[in-house]
């Protein structure tokens, strides 16, 4: 029985202890109700927008907004979200708002591609040599 204790503890602690893309959602959310509190202490921001914040993030998480490594920076011996690269915060508005870098460099592939070459004209060139000899 102990044996399968030591084994549970330990692939808890594999699990909580891995990459930000390993981890589950639910300690996703975890750690990022920690970011928040972390963050309203940096910036000095109201309980309201540490309560927005906190909101946002759980959204994102959910819709899978945040899920590549290079969005944030994540400390795996800590087990600790650093920074969110994306995160910005509109002063206008006073809204978080995450801004997409991907989208904008995307390049069509149409437009790389060569130039279509009519092949149909050719071959029936050659079958109506071939019927009319």
């Amino acid at each position: 029985m102990c044996d399968l204790e030591n084994f549970l503890q330990n692939e808890k602690n594999a699990n909580t202890n891995g990459s930000w893309s390993k981890l589950s959602k639910s300690l996703k959310i975890t750690k990022m109700s920690e970011f928040s509190k972390l963050y309203q202490m940096e910036h000095n921001i109201s309980d309201e927008e540490e309560h927005n914040l906190d909101s946002f993030l759980k959204d994102c998480i959910s819709k899978n907004r945040i899920e590549k490594v290079k969005d944030l920076v994540y400390d795996k011996k800590t087990g600790k979200v650093l920074k969110i690269n994306i995160l910005t915060f509109n002063t206008q508005h006073n809204k978080f708002t995450l801004k997409c870098s991907d989208s904008s460099k995307r390049v069509s592939t149409l437009k790389h591609m060569g130039k279509r070459q009519n092949t149909s004209s050719s071959i029936s060139d050659d079958t109506n040599s071939n019927i009319s000899t």
